[in-house]
């Protein structure tokens, strides 16, 4: 095992051997027992990152395994998951430790944590997951100040005491701060003036917070990533103006109407906004005019218009503007070149504008639950196109599959429900495609070509058609190469000896089809035959996959 980088014990396995040492490449060890790594001299070993998994009920000799891991020089990433206070009263014997990732910690709520965290001079990265039942006494944080990073998950009473805020704003080498599912709603001493002036990423998901503060600027200038997502926040402030640098902003699931807040002279680095899931109505030309935005998604608001795209911008990738209630798209989109992913599902959509032809980039389009029935034939030119969703336009079904076939697919995602389409064209560019998935359903296709046959499908969904073939055989929600042979079978297209796939995955397929043939009691004559057909082509298939009960019933 020369490029064995990390290893993994589960159990109870015993002492791990001793010549485990020997395996100098090993940097990561997870363990669920400290008492495995008796036998084994840690003084040799690299091991840079450990992960254990404490026990409820912990022995003095636990704890001393703990204190062992001191001898291990190059360690410098603990995860301790479900540590109880002895396991954590050691921890200051690990004076090598640059970050600690604590989970689930087995104390009281008065046990003081921060105190016996502060003697690990070289901790620099501190993470922190609680129960939901449990309390995190903040008593002594303030003495972390060496820390560049801290993370609290779950810890529900942060909010009681008004000076927790205070004591993590005061933590000025902090680089990365996240307090996510925290119940807090009080964040003012955060963001105020002088308050973490080396933050490069705060992150606040999951909290209460219905205002941030009213101040002019913030402290932490430098900041590159924020995220407010899942709180109750209805108003964007004046401080944003001093977030100059923000390249990652994320306001989604708050209660915003209005963002027209955000300013050009914040928006100069941006790369990624979320405003999704708010009750925003009308979003203004200095977002989509970002320079070097590349990432906006808008979902889930009441927007009924985009402004018309006056940008020199080509940076934009992803545009997310799906369940709203547009009713057009701006008529110049296709002058963000750059394009490579549109979602505007759930809107009113009837039409789309004719510059979509210059979208080339394009590969992932998704248009369900509108009202289109024509796709711009310049779409062809989008060669890498690769994720297709149209479900739900009840008229685009034709053009749709124009645009498919316009191009030799690889790997192609099409969900074509509900698309109006009456019948698969015959045409040998069917050869050309390989589908991840079609899906076919609710339309009205009657049968399908000799040429389809040769398409490969790895999921193929084609219920709720009114394909004329064997009435016994009840379509699967989805089949793949091998049904798809044994539907073309039963719709006697003789190009079926054309489709090649395993005995193996054929009889799989064809005990399939049996099962369904079992609910037509007139079909027993003919489900016995095509079952001694399967049992001849590969026994072990056949045996494996078959229901013995229904065969039984079917032939006494």
């Amino acid at each position: 095992m020369p490029g064995l980088r990390g290893i993994s014990f589960h159990g109870e396995l015993g002492k791990l051997p001793s010549n485990l040492a020997t395996l100098q490449k090993i940097t990561f060890v997870k363990l669920s027992d400290y008492r495995s790594l008796d036998n084994v001299d840690l003084s040799k070993v690299n091991w840079q990152m450990i992960s254990i998994l404490g026990t409820v009920e912990a022995s003095a000799k636990d704890e001393a395994g703990i204190s062992r891991l001191a001898a291990i020089k190059s360690l410098r990433q603990l995860e301790l998951i479900y540590p109880t206070k002895d396991y954590l009263l050691t921890l200051p014997n690990l004076q090598q430790l640059t970050e600690l990732t604590i989970r689930y910690p087995q104390t009281k709520n008065n046990f003081k944590l921060f105190p016996i965290l502060s003697r690990l001079s070289n901790l620099k990265d501190l993470q922190i997951d609680v129960n939901l039942e449990n309390r995190l006494n903040l008593s002594g944080l303030t003495e972390l100040k060496q820390l560049e990073s801290l993370k609290f998950s779950g810890s529900k009473n942060l909010h009681e005491n008004p000076e927790t805020i205070k004591q993590i704003a005061s933590l000025s080498r902090l680089k990365h701060l996240e307090i996510s599912y925290a119940s807090l709603s009080d964040v003012r001493d955060m963001f105020s003036p002088t308050a973490l002036p080396n933050l490069l990423s705060l992150n606040l998901i999951g909290n209460r917070i219905t205002q941030l503060s009213d101040a002019d600027s913030y402290g932490f200038t430098k900041l590159k990533s924020l995220n407010l997502s899942k709180n109750k926040i209805s108003v964007i402030p004046a401080g944003f103006k001093s977030l100059t640098q923000l390249e990652e902003l994320d306001l989604s699931r708050n209660m915003l109407t209005d963002v027209s807040a955000l300013k050009a002279q914040n928006l100069d680095n941006i790369k990624n906004i979320n405003l999704s899931r708010n009750q925003i109505t009308f979003i203004p030309i200095t977002i989509l005019a970002a320079p070097k935005l590349e990432i906006l998604t808008l979902s889930f608001n009441k927007i009924t218009e985009l402004p018309d795209l006056q940008s020199t911008n080509n940076t934009l990738k992803h545009l997310y503007i799906n369940n709203n209630n547009l009713v057009s798209l701006p008529e110049n989109i296709g002058d963000y070149k750059s394009i490579t992913v549109i979602n505007a599902g759930a809107n009113k959509l009837t039409q789309l504008p004719t510059s979509f032809k210059k979208l080339s980039r394009l590969r992932v389009l998704v248009l369900d639950d509108n009202n289109i029935s024509i796709l711009p034939a310049g779409l062809s030119k989008a060669k890498e196109l690769n994720v297709l969703r149209l479900e739900s336009n009840p008229q685009i079904g034709k053009s749709a599959l124009n645009l498919i076939l316009s191009n030799p697919r690889k790997m192609f995602w099409a969900d074509l429900r509900n698309t109006g389409i009456d019948a698969i064209p015959a045409t040998d560019k069917w050869a050309d495609m390989h589908f991840i998935r079609l899906d076919l359903r609710k339309n009205k296709i009657t049968g399908l070509p000799f040429e389809f046959a040769s398409t490969r499908t790895d999921l193929l969904a084609l219920r709720d058609n009114p394909l004329k073939a064997d009435s016994s055989y009840m379509l699967n929600e989805t089949i793949g190469q091998a049904g798809l042979k044994v539907l073309v079978e039963g719709l006697g297209i003789p190009a079926a000896n054309n489709i090649k796939v395993s005995d193996y995955d054929y009889v799989v397929a064809m005990t399939e089809r049996i099962t369904s043939m079992g609910h037509y009691p007139e079909q027993t004559a003919a489900l016995v035959a095509y079952a001694d057909k399967a049992r001849s082509l590969n026994e072990t298939a056949y045996n494996e996959n078959i229901d013995l009960f229904l065969i039984g019933l079917r032939r006494f």
